[in-house]
C-alpha cells in the first residue's frame, strides 16, 4: 500500500469529546447538526448519519461533512479511554494518530510519502471455474442484505505496546471506516469484529510484509507451524524475502474455526525499511473467475496491516484505509487498472477507480505509482473512502467508477475500463461472509464492583462472573480475562476463586473449563504506571470456543481511574427489591427504588453522590436519591439529586434510589439502567459507580 506523510498538528484528543466539535456533539441524534472546526481554521457544518454503541464497548459517530449532499465523512470511534477520527473533506482528508510515551494524539492532514515497490496483492492460483447465472445485481440494494463479514483481529506486541489500553478501540475504529465505506458505497455489505487477541506467541515486528502472510495463511487457514510454501506446494521468492518461517501461528487456525471469523487479519505496528509494506492480502477468484467458493476459497481469508507512524521516526503513516484497502482484496478487489498488473480480480470490472492527480478509491493507487508527475508531488490527489462505483458521485462530485455495460469486455486504461467493486462485492465478493457459518456462541459476564480508583502503580482488584448458558449445550473451554493492552504500561492478571468466599483458588493466570449451564468465579488485579481518567474498560471473557459477550457500560466494563495522589475510592454495590438485577417499575408515573451500599477502601475526600439514567436510555422520568439507615433502610435525608459527603478512610453508607417511569420502558438491561456515581467534589472525576437495568411491568 502507499503511505502517507505526517504533517502534525498539535492536538488533545478526550474521551468522549472531540476537539473541534463542541461539547455534547458526539452524543447527538441522527439528523442532529453542528459544526467541525479543524486544525487549519475551516470550519465545516456537519449532520450526523449514525451514532451507536458497539458490542466491543466503543461508540462510533458518523457525520455528514459539508451540504446535504456531500459525499465527505467524518467518522470518530471512542472508547477504553481514547479517541480517533477520519475525517474527509473538500479540502483533503485528515486522520487522529495516538500520541506516543504520554504524548497528547494528534490530528493529521495526510500527504503522500515514498512509494512502495510492487504490488500488495497476493493471487492464488485456482482451477477454473463458470460464472453463476442470473446473480449480477447491478444496481444498489439494502444495506446488509447480502449479509456481515465477520473479522478476527490479532494484534502484535508493537501495537500493544504503542496504543496501550486503546489497542482494541484503535482496531475498532479501521473496523468501522471499512463499514461505513461499504454501506456508502452500495456494497450491500457490513463488516464487524467479532474477536480481538494478540498474537500470542513471539513475533519479529520487523518480519517482512510478505514474510508475515506466508506464516498467517500457514497458521490460520490451515492449522500449519510452516510457511506458504509448506501449504500451496511453491514458494513465491520475489526479492528473496520469502520462505522464512519467522513463528508458528498454528493456533490461530482453531481460533478462527471456534470464534466462526470468516477473515483473519493481522494488526502491526508499520516499520517502513523493515516490513517493505503497509499491508498485504490474498485476492479469491483472480484473474475474472467470477465465483468465490466458500468450501475452498476460505483459505484465502487472511490479511496483514501496518497501522500508526513509521516506527523508524520517518513521519511516514499507512493511513486509516489500508486496513479497508487489504480486506477489499479478500472481498475479491483489484487495484486500479493502471496498476494491476494487466490481471483481472473477481470479474473484469473489478477494479478500483482513479482520476489522475483528482482522487482514488479505496483499491486505487497513487497515480506517482503509474509514473504521472502531479502538481505538488500529488499532495492533492485524495484518498476516497468509498469502493469504485460508477453509480455513486461520492469522489469530488465525479463518478467513483466507469460502468461496465459488457462486463465480458475491458480496455486498457482508465478512461474506458469498467471499474465498479461494488457491484463485484454485490455480486459475488459478500461469499467470503459464508466462509465460516454459522457465527459462535456467547458466554456472558459480570464485573464487581464495576470502578476502583487507585494511585498509579498501584494495584486495583475486582472480580468477575462468566457464565457459560444452557442454551450452548457444551462446555466452554480455557475460560479466562482478557484485557487489551492491560501489560502495556502496567499490569494485567487474573486467577479463578471459589464464589462462596472470594479466596484465590487457581494458578495465575491459568483458565478454567466451564460446563454448559454453570459459571466460574475470578478475580483480577490491574495497575497503571501513569495517569488514567475515567476509562471504561471492557475486560474480556475469553474462552477458547466462545464468543465474548456483547460489551455493556457498568455490567461487563471497569471503570478505572490512576491519579498522582492518593483519593478516595468507593466500592458501590447495588440491590434491587427481588435481587434480579432488573428494577420493574409499576408503570407510567409510578416510583420504586433500589439500594446501594458503599465503603471508601481509599483516603479521605469529599465526595458527591448522584444517580441517572445512563446514556441512551428511553422513558425514565425523575431520578432522586437519600441516604438510608443501615439497619431500617429508611431515607435520613430528603430525596435530592445529589448528596455531598465527607468520607473517612473505610467509611460506609447506604443510600436509596428512587426512579420514576416517565413512560413504558422496555427491558433492555443492555441500554435501559439507572447508574449510581460516586464523584470527588474538587475534580468530578468518578471514584466510584454501580447500575441496575430497568423496566416497566409488562
Amino acid at each position: 500500500m502507499l503511505t502517507f506523510l505526517a504533517l502534525t498538528v498539535s492536538l488533545a484528543l478526550a474521551d468522549p469529546e472531540f476537539p473541534g466539535l463542541p461539547a455534547g456533539s458526539l452524543e447527538l441524534e441522527t439528523g442532529a447538526s453542528t459544526v467541525l472546526t479543524l486544525p487549519d481554521g475551516r470550519a465545516w457544518p456537519v449532520s450526523v448519519i449514525r451514532s451507536e454503541t458497539q458490542p466491543a464497548g466503543t461508540r462510533v459517530w458518523v457525520a455528514r461533512v459539508g451540504a446535504d449532499t456531500s459525499p465527505h465523512r467524518a467518522i470518530v470511534t471512542s472508547g477504553n479511554g481514547v479517541i480517533f477520527a477520519w475525517i474527509s473533506t473538500p479540502d483533503g482528508n485528515w486522520q487522529s494518530q495516538f500520541g506516543e510515551d504520554g504524548q497528547a494524539p494528534v490530528l493529521l492532514p495526510a500527504s503522500l510519502a515514498t512509494d512502495e515497490p510492487g504490488t500488495d496483492i497476493r493471487l492464488p492460483l485456482a482451477p477454473p471455474r463458470s460464472p453463476r447465472a442470473g446473480n449480477d445485481p447491478a444496481a444498489a440494494i439494502p444495506v446488509g442484505s447480502r449479509g456481515t463479514v465477520d473479522i478476527a483481529v490479532v494484534y502484535t506486541e508493537g501495537m500493544a505496546s504503542y496504543y496501550g489500553l486503546g489497542v482494541i478501540s484503535r482496531a475498532q475504529h479501521l473496523i468501522n471506516v471499512l463499514d461505513q465505506s461499504l454501506i456508502d458505497s452500495d456494497t450491500g455489505i457490513r463488516v464487524r469484529m467479532v474477536h480481538a487477541q494478540p498474537v500470542g506467541v513471539p513475533w519479529n515486528e520487523f518480519t517482512s510484509t510478505l514474510e508475515t502472510i506466508d506464516d498467517l495463511v500457514a497458521g490460520a487457514s490451515f492449522g500449519h507451524p510452516g510457511t506458504s510454501a509448506d501449504v500451496f506446494g511453491s514458494c513465491d521468492t520475489t526479492g528473496g524475502l520469502q520462505c522464512n518461517n519467522d513463528g508458528d501461528l498454528s493456533h490461530l487456525y482453531a481460533m478462527r474455526n471456534e470464534k466462526a471469523a470468516d477473515i483473519v487479519i493481522m494488526l502491526r505496528r508499520y516499520w517502513r525499511h523493515q516490513q517493505t509494506y503497509c499491508g498485504v492480502a490474498y485476492l479469491p477468484g483472480g484473474g475474472a473467475a467470477g465465483v468465490i467458493d466458500p468450501a475452498t476459497d476460505d483459505v484465502f481469508g487472511v490479511a496483514v496491516s501496518g497501522d500508526g507512524p513509521d516506527g523508524n521516526g520517518t513521519g511516514a503513516s499507512c493511513g486509516d484505509l489500508t486496513f479497508a484497502h487489504e480486506i477489499g482484496h479478500n472481498l475479491g478487489s483489484h487495484h486500479n487498472v493502471e496498476n494491476a498488473g494487466g490481471q483481472f480480480g473477481l470479474f473484469t470490472y473489478s477494479y478500483g477507480h482513479r482520476v489522475d492527480c483528482q482522487f482514488r478509491t479505496i483499491m486505487g493507487y497513487h497515480s506517482s505509482r503509474s509514473g504521472v508527475s502531479c502538481p505538488n508531488g500529488g499532495i492533492a490527489e485524495a484518498w476516497i473512502a468509498a469502493f469504485s462505483n460508477p453509480a455513486i458521485a461520492l469522489c469530488n462530485g465525479q463518478a467513483c467508477g466507469i460502468p461496465a455495460d459488457d462486463p465480458a469486455m475491458a480496455g486498457a486504461d482508465d478512461n474506458t475500463t469498467p471499474a465498479d467493486n461494488a457491484r463485484s462485492i454485490r455480486t459475488e465478493g459478500w461469499r467470503v461472509s459464508l466462509y465460516r457459518d454459522p457465527p459462535a456462541t456467547s458466554v456472558v459476564s459480570a464485573v464487581l464492583p464495576s470502578s476502583r480508583a487507585v494511585t498509579t502503580g498501584q494495584p486495583a482488584t475486582a472480580f468477575v462472573t462468566i457464565v457459560n448458558p444452557a442454551s450452548t449445550g457444551g462446555t466452554a473451554t480455557a475460560c479466562g480475562l482478557q484485557l487489551h493492552g492491560g501489560h502495556s504500561g502496567g499490569s494485567f492478571s487474573y486467577r479463578t476463586t471459589d464464589p462462596a468466599t472470594n479466596a484465590a483458588t487457581g494458578a495465575l493466570n491459568t483458565p478454567a473449563d466451564i460446563p454448559a449451564g454453570s459459571s466460574q468465579s475470578y478475580v483480577f488485579q490491574m495497575s497503571r504506571d501513569a495517569l488514567i481518567l475515567q476509562s471504561d474498560l471492557r475486560i474480556d471473557a475469553a474462552c477458547a470456543n466462545r464468543r465474548a459477550q456483547a460489551v455493556v457500560s457498568g455490567v461487563n466494563t471497569f471503570l478505572f481511574t490512576a491519579t498522582a495522589t492518593p483519593g478516595p475510592d468507593v466500592i458501590a454495590l447495588s440491590a434491587t427489591p427481588d435481587s434480579s438485577g432488573v428494577l420493574t417499575i409499576a408503570g407510567s408515573g409510578q416510583t420504586a427504588a433500589f439500594a446501594v451500599a458503599i465503603a471508601n477502601a481509599g483516603a479521605p475526600g469529599n465526595v458527591l453522590f448522584s444517580a441517572a439514567p445512563a446514556a441512551g436510555s428511553s422513558g425514565v422520568g425523575l431520578v432522586q436519591i437519600c441516604r438510608t439507615n443501615p439497619q431500617t433502610g429508611q431515607c435520613e435525608t430528603p430525596r435530592s439529586a445529589e448528596i455531598p459527603l465527607t468520607l473517612a478512610a473505610n467509611e460506609t453508607a447506604t443510600f436509596s434510589v428512587f426512579v420514576t417511569a416517565g413512560m413504558a420502558i422496555a427491558l433492555q438491561p443492555a441500554v435501559n439502567r439507572i447508574r449510581f456515581q460516586a464523584r470527588t467534589a474538587s475534580t468530578a472525576v468518578t471514584v466510584g459507580s454501580t447500575s441496575v437495568a430497568v423496566r416497566t411491568a409488562p
